[in-house]
This record gives C-alpha cells, sequence and structure tokens, in this order.
C-alpha cells in the first residue's frame, strides 16, 4: 500500500501482479520481484478572478467566479481560459507562471505553488445626441460607443452658425469650447 506523504501524490506502480486500487499493488511471489511506488510532489494553483468574469482550466476541475484552489501534479501543464461575463471585457493575466498578457489562455507550469489573478473590467454604453435634432449642429463621434469602467471619452462638437456649444446629460464631465470630455464611466450614461 503506498501512503503519499503531505505535498506528494502517488504516480503509479511498476512490477506489480495486479493493482486492485490505485493506492495498493499486489505481488505474486513466484519468483524475485522488483516493485516501485513513483511519488511525485503536488503544488497549489490559486485562481482569482477580480471583476465580473471567471476562470476555468482545461484538467483539475478550476472554475471560479471569485477565488479557489485546486493541487495539481509537478509538471502538470493547466490551461487557464478567462470567461467573460455579459458587459465586461477581459484585461489581463497577471502572476507569472506563463500567465501574462490579455490572450483569453494562458498555460501554467505547475512546477511550484502558483498565484494566478484574471482581471475584468464592467463596460458601459456612453449615448450621444443632439437636442433638437442636427439643426444646431453636431456630435463626433455620433454613435454609442462601449467602454471599459473608468473610460473618459471626449466628444467634438461642432455648433453652427447662430448656436453655441452646450452639454447636459448623465455622464458628467467638462466642455472646454467645443470639446468635451466625461466623467470617468461608471454607468451606462448620455451626452446631450
Amino acid at each position: 500500500t503506498a501512503t503519499p506523504q503531505p505535498g506528494n501524490a502517488l504516480t503509479g506502480w511498476t512490477g506489480c501482479t495486479s493493482n486492485p486500487t490505485p493506492t495498493t499493488c499486489t505481488v505474486t511471489m513466484d519468483q524475485a520481484r522488483n516493485v516501485t511506488a513513483s511519488f511525485v510532489p503536488t503544488f497549489p494553483l490559486n485562481v482569482t478572478a477580480t471583476g465580473p468574469g471567471s476562470v476555468t482550466s482545461n484538467v483539475g476541475g478550476v472554475n471560479c467566479g471569485a477565488t479557489c484552489s485546486a493541487t495539481f501534479n509537478s509538471g502538470t501543464l493547466v490551461t487557464l481560459t478567462a470567461n467573460t461575463s455579459p458587459n465586461s471585457v477581459f484585461t489581463g493575466w497577471s502572476g507569472g507562471g506563463g500567465c501574462s498578457g490579455t490572450a483569453t489562455t494562458c498555460t501554467v507550469t505547475m512546477d511550484q505553488a502558483r498565484n494566478i489573478t484574471a482581471t475584468f473590467v464592467p463596460t458601459y454604453v456612453v449615448t450621444p445626441s443632439v437636442v433638437g435634432g442636427t439643426g444646431g449642429g453636431t456630435i463626433t463621434p455620433n454613435t454609442p460607443s462601449t467602454v471599459n469602467s473608468g473610460t473618459q471619452v471626449v466628444y467634438t462638437l461642432s455648433p453652427t452658425p447662430g448656436y453655441r456649444a452646450q452639454v447636459a446629460g448623465t455622464c458628467g464631465g467638462v466642455l472646454s469650447g467645443n470639446t468635451f470630455t466625461t466623467s470617468a464611466v461608471a454607468a451606462d450614461c448620455t451626452v446631450v
């Protein structure tokens, strides 16, 4: 019977006549026998998903909406996938071990304990419009924009002669001449 020490896992046997269970080896002693039980260290993988998203793995059952942990045998390659929620975007990995950048998947080599973070941010829609139609001027861009939380959106206002630029709406921000910069976007909002 093989009993791994804490922080180790049994990976297999050689020289057994049969293996009634993964941890036991049966030997028929009708000749000299050499039996080997192989063990490898195990390491924890701690995954944190910040913001509206989740992380899953191709092995080991990682399925995290917040923080989760799993233990893997040394040398295991674990592919993590960042899954966005509706109205969110994935902005990147941190923690090393092969996970960095903004690709939605990364592969971690489990040769030591790993702490990996996937960062997601909400997205919001900023909708511009011109009060009273387009007779008084135009706003550019003039279509709704989907932006990451915390983004400031810059608009160019082009009033027709006899009109002046004035901004209202729910985004907040600063008008300087004919340029309007929203506050950091934290919800769906309008620029009017």
